[in-house]
């Protein structure tokens, strides 16, 4: 995952875009490892609350243990296990009861919707925000990424699949138009 986030964020964040040769993530576990050690007891601790895929919470609390927020990240994890003790809109708490809800059911979770939902309520808990709602989007969010940029690179995103969209339905309209002439 952490490999991913690095090399090929632009695109999904599933299993097929995580082919990367032995040395490459042997150095990725290398450069890593300080942060791996620090973050697998968080990491296990929210899976046991959420039974978000490992891997995911793992290269997630990594990253952003690399990029700062190592106190963010316990505070969010004590919120998590201690949701009742948090007020409603708090977004560890958010997650919690979320998932508890979905492991009742047993829905199965993509990798894409795991990373999103954890990282979204992770940096609202960053920011310091509260929410109503934590939602899987089609955009996925990067660690410490605020609301307000993340909507604006989601808007963008949006906007650009829509106008492929539009370029894609005026070729086959085309294209059928031609077939009509010819037919």
């Amino acid at each position: 995952m952490t490999l991913w986030y690095a090399k090929r964020f632009d695109l999904p964040p599933a299993p097929r875009h995580f082919a990367f040769d032995l040395q490459q993530i042997m150095e990725e576990l290398e450069r890593q490892a300080a942060a791996f050690e620090v973050m697998v007891r968080l990491a296990r601790q929210t899976y046991d609350y959420t039974s978000l895929a490992p891997g995911v919470i793992l290269a997630a609390f990594a990253l952003a243990y690399g990029d700062g927020y190592q106190q963010e990240v316990e505070s969010f994890v004590e919120g998590v296990t201690h949701a009742a003790d948090r007020a409603a809109d708090d977004p560890a708490r958010l997650l919690a009861e979320r998932f508890i809800q979905q492991r009742h059911r047993g829905r199965r979770r993509t990798t894409q919707e795991d990373w999103t939902i954890l990282v979204r309520a992770m940096n609202a808990a960053i920011e310091g925000r509260r929410v109503q709602k934590l939602q899987i989007s089609d955009v996925w969010p990067r660690i410490g990424e605020t609301a307000k940029d993340f909507e604006r690179r989601s808007h963008a995103a949006n906007l650009a699949r829509r106008r492929a969209l539009d370029v894609q339905e005026r070729h086959i309209e085309e294209a059928r138009t031609a077939h009509r002439k010819i037919g």
